[in-house]
């Protein structure tokens, strides 16, 4: 989790870095423009970048995490009792979509 972390806060400074080049390469007019102000990008520089910060840190690394164990589980389930296991895989998608009707 620590290095999806880092990454993530990596890929957050090269969308800041890349969003103030933009900003950078605009006309003057451009800048003219009540919704270009440089209160209102000043704010988009801070916040935009931040968004994509929780897709790709900690929460990235849960992602692989659960999806690692559950494949994981998934065999050693059906080295242990391939039968019980099929019982199991069947069903969990009508136990999931019960538990979402609830």
């Amino acid at each position: 989790a620590y290095f999806f972390g880092v990454a993530g806060q990596r890929l957050t400074k090269r969308l800041r870095r890349l969003l103030f080049q933009a900003l950078l390469q605009q006309e003057m007019a451009w800048f003219d423009n009540p919704n270009n102000q440089v209160g209102a990008l000043t704010s988009i520089l801070a916040s935009e970048a931040n968004k994509v910060h929780p897709l790709c840190g900690s929460a990235m690394g849960r992602f692989v995490e659960s999806g690692v164990l559950l494949t994981l589980s998934l065999f050693v389930a059906f080295f242990y009792n391939w039968k019980l296991t099929l019982v199991v895989v069947v069903f969990f998608p009508v136990i999931v979509f019960s538990s979402f009707l609830h």
